[in-house]
């Protein structure tokens, strides 16, 4: 921390790593050391722009997802003619059942697709080391595409399920949380009873030499790793390793039997039986609520007078849908489900929240935690409601920053200052009542802020007025940060401890360290640039937009978003029923279904166009060029702009 330049961090770890005289060809863990060949000779990396390189690279974009799209389309085509076989007249029901079913089996095959396509590409990782841009690296990244494009799908509701048919080796009773990152599994050993949080366990390191290395990761048994902690290739967990929060296994002699219990995994649900007979009930009425306002828009496309009453062939079906006046219900379906529903879901689960669910209460000091089963469903059923960091995807079309998140957290019991500036990646709070911001707090992106632990021992979070959590801190239950104290990034604080004015980063020993101290004057609490350019707008050297512009702005975003989402669709079907010129009956089956499908595949690059021209144009139109210097919210326009320019 004293060597606050790169010159003196990189004479720093030459001295105390003795890198500079390893053995080339040799890669060193605090484990082990394999001797991997394969990598080019001099060191020199392949090119990036080699044909065969940008061939591969562009196939995900231009080639696999316009065809999942179609496959989609052509799904949903023979659902509907399917169903429509069943009636004589045309249905709102009809096409909602066709829809739901579209949705279903996508999200039964995707993880299939991926599982095959992962072993036809692949096959079986091994360890080795490797040329960037070379064979094994463009069958990695294409598999590491093809995961980000498919996911889980149904099989995210069983993940040990999922990663065991992808080549990893793991045990019984082994709980993965659903934003665990895991990579190239054959490489993986995970024993039985292993938990894994939040975190990245991968095999996959980069090489100073132009290369990638594969090495294998042992997870030993009942072991467990909490958020935001990576365990890289070459790693070995013994059996009964606990990963704390923000580590790694570079640090295993901070692994502590204490971090078990902040390991979100490891905590009790509620039992079944009322999971099923209260739990279900509440999150499927708030899924119909949260759908009814596209059906109801689907029940008018359904009850116009375009076209037929019923539905005598394929050609009939394509006919329907492609007809030009249908496109808008298109864009509209979308729009709808992006803006109006994401509303209705929040509103929803905040009636449960304050009616049902109740306010969470600290536990008392001394005593154990309330652990029966009301108690276990109620962070369960919150947790549903609001399944996401961004309320329900609200917070997106309000800013993510402003005050109307304030309100919308006040509303779920968190007891919220004046302008704070909220982080735009959200948060996702188990027990909201246990949460205190003070005014002026401002928030980094990336951070967690944990209420209780893995025993449902709950606890008061206390931000001051004034105070700072920056990116990527993990803050702990029973936490009090007090005004002037600066959480920098990558902060870990200490269950029930508070932190005095003064600036605390990274993680020694389970505990961020303290950098500097703070002033005599750090506990004063002073306004941020950010809350004196709204409060005082009218005596800023540029013209800051009140929040309801904020608010229209990222709004309309969000609905230009998804009309460009569905231009190739749209676009395609437009084309096809010009090139039928509305004679689809003397055209055969095949062609009435596979013409419009190339005319999407076609539109994809156009899209990508589109998109390419809007991130370019509006960067030199709200940003302009870039110079150096400091910029704050009071005195100059850039952090408004920016924020624009980020919607």
């Amino acid at each position: 921390f004293t060597m606050g330049t790169i010159e003196g961090i990189a004479a720093h770890l030459d001295a105390n790593t003795g890198e500079p005289g390893a053995e080339k060809g040799a890669v060193q863990t605090s484990e082990i050391t394999i001797d991997l060949e394969g990598g080019p000779a001099d060191g020199t990396p392949l090119s990036s722009t080699r044909p065969l390189t940008l061939l591969v690279q562009a196939l995900p974009f231009f080639v696999i997802q316009p065809l999942l799209r179609v496959a989609q389309w052509m799904l949903f085509i023979n659902l509907f003619i399917y169903c429509s076989s069943f009636t004589e007249s045309r249905s709102a029901a009809v096409f909602v059942v066709a829809l739901f079913a579209t949705s279903f089996i996508m999200r039964v095959m995707r993880p299939f697709l991926f599982i095959a396509a992962k072993w036809c590409i692949v096959g079986r990782y091994v360890e080795g080391r490797y040329p960037i841009f070379g064979k094994e690296y463009l069958k990695w990244w294409m598999v590491s595409q093809l995961q980000e494009l498919l996911g889980a799908g149904i099989l995210e509701r069983n993940l040990p399920l999922y990663y065991r048919l992808l080549g990893a080796k793991i045990g019984a009773g082994v709980k993965i949380s659903k934003d665990t990152k895991l990579s190239e599994f054959d490489l993986l050993h995970i024993g039985p009873d292993v938990a894994l949080d939040n975190a990245t366990v991968r095999p996959f390191t980069m090489d100073s030499r132009g290369c990638f290395t594969l090495r294998k990761i042992q997870i030993g048994e009942n072991s467990c790793v909490c958020a935001k902690s990576v365990i890289a290739g070459g790693a070995t967990l013994p059996e009964g390793t606990c990963v704390g929060p923000l580590s790694s296994n570079h640090e295993l002699c901070d692994a502590r039997p204490e971090n078990r219990r902040h390991c979100r995994p490891l905590r009790a649900l509620p039992p079944l039986w009322l999971k099923v007979l209260c739990g279900w009930p509440i999150l499927l009425l708030q899924r119909a609520l949260t759908l009814s306002p596209v059906l109801l828009l689907m029940v008018h496309m359904a009850t116009t007078d375009w076209y037929v009453d019923s539905f005598a062939s394929v050609q009939d079906g394509v006919e329907y849908i492609a007809t030009p006046e249908r496109m808008g219900y298109l864009f509209g379906f979308i729009i709808m489900h992006r803006t109006v529903c994401p509303c209705l879901a929040l509103a929803y689960a905040i009636v449960v929240k304050r009616c049902i669910i109740g306010a969470f209460k600290p536990t008392p000091q001394g005593e154990e935690p309330n652990v029966s089963s009301w108690q276990l469903f109620r962070p369960w059923l919150l947790a549903r409601l609001i399944p996401d960091a961004h309320l329900c995807g609200v917070s997106k079309l309000l800013g993510r920053h402003y005050e109307a998140i304030s309100a919308l957290y006040r509303l779920l019991g968190v007891k919220v200052g004046r302008y704070v500036y909220w982080p735009g990646s959200g948060f996702n709070f188990a027990e909201p009542d246990l949460v205190e911001v003070g005014d002026y707090v401002v928030f980094g992106s990336r951070s967690l802020i944990f209420t209780s632990d893995a025993n449902h021992r709950r606890q008061v979070v206390t931000l001051e007025a004034g105070s700072n959590v920056s990116d990527r801190c993990v803050v702990l239950p029973g936490t009090r940060v007090k005004t002037g104290a600066v959480l920098g990034s990558g902060a870990l604080t200490k269950e029930g401890k508070t932190y005095e004015p003064g600036t605390y980063v990274g993680n020694r020993g389970n505990e961020c360290v303290q950098l500097k101290k703070g002033s005599a004057t750090a506990s004063e609490v002073k306004e941020t640039s950010y809350a004196r350019a709204f409060s005082r707008r009218r005596e800023a050297s540029y013209t800051v937009l009140p929040e309801w512009c904020h608010i229209a702005w990222s709004t309309a975003c969000i609905c230009w978003a998804c009309v460009v989402s569905k231009l190739p669709l749209v676009s395609g079907l437009m084309l096809a029923h010009l090139y039928f010129m509305d004679d689809w009956q003397s055209h055969s089956v095949a062609s009435t279904l596979l013409v419009p499908s190339a005319f999407i595949v076609l539109m994809y690059p156009a899209a990508l166009f589109v998109v390419l021209c809007m991130d370019i144009g509006s960067k030199w139109i709200i940003i302009g060029r870039r110079k150096p210097g400091s910029y704050s919210w009071d005195s100059s326009s850039y952090c408004q702009r920016w924020q624009l320019y980020l919607s």
